[in-house]
């Protein structure tokens, strides 16, 4: 029998849904490990090691100042740096209420753009594991980080039906 890994990443996801299950199953190192390496094999690194911290910092702090993204790029490393503290006063985008959920809402809107979308999704998943939802004092944080919840879940459904467009045969430009 063939184990499709975007099965188990949306059965992996839906356990998020639900913090007793989370504490169950998500407290093990060993199954985050697993979900990452399956997200790797299928869309690709899973990191924002493979992208500038620079770039990350620069793209963060312009959104923190402007409330604007102005490129793709600057869209993607806004994503990957959402929850990464940023120097010098440690600003993190979940936990700006107004900047979050008009990243969410960007990344949203990239609807002729699967790939970005993609990168973006990826990101922003990275983020969710990193960032301690649960746990943070912060209430803006905690209440963004359940709303990037819903949002991967729903993404997750955009990300299987254009996995399923390129499996058909996009895939080679995808």
């Amino acid at each position: 029998m063939t184990v499709d890994p975007l099965a188990e990443l949306r059965s992996a996801l839906t356990h998020f849904r639900d913090p007793p299950a989370m504490d169950r199953g998500w407290s093990d190192p060993s199954a985050v490990g697993r979900v990452f390496r399956k997200i790797e094999e299928t869309f690709g690194l899973l990191s924002s090691e493979a992208i500038n911290r620079d770039s990350i910092a620069d793209a963060v702090l312009r959104y923190q100042s402007t409330g604007k993204i102005a490129s793709l790029q600057d869209l993607k490393y806004t994503c990957f740096g959402a929850t990464t503290p940023i120097r010098p006063s440690n600003y993190l985008v979940i936990e700006d209420s107004t900047r979050f959920g008009g990243l969410l809402a960007r990344v949203s809107d990239l609807g002729r753009e699967p790939r970005m979308f993609r990168r973006c999704y990826q990101g922003l998943l990275l983020g969710y594991l990193e960032y301690p939802g649960l746990w943070t004092e912060h209430d803006k944080g905690r209440k963004n980080w359940r709303a990037l919840r819903r949002f991967l879940e729903v993404g997750l459904d955009r990300l299987l039906a254009a996995t399923a467009c390129w499996h058909g045969g996009a895939a080679a430009t995808g």
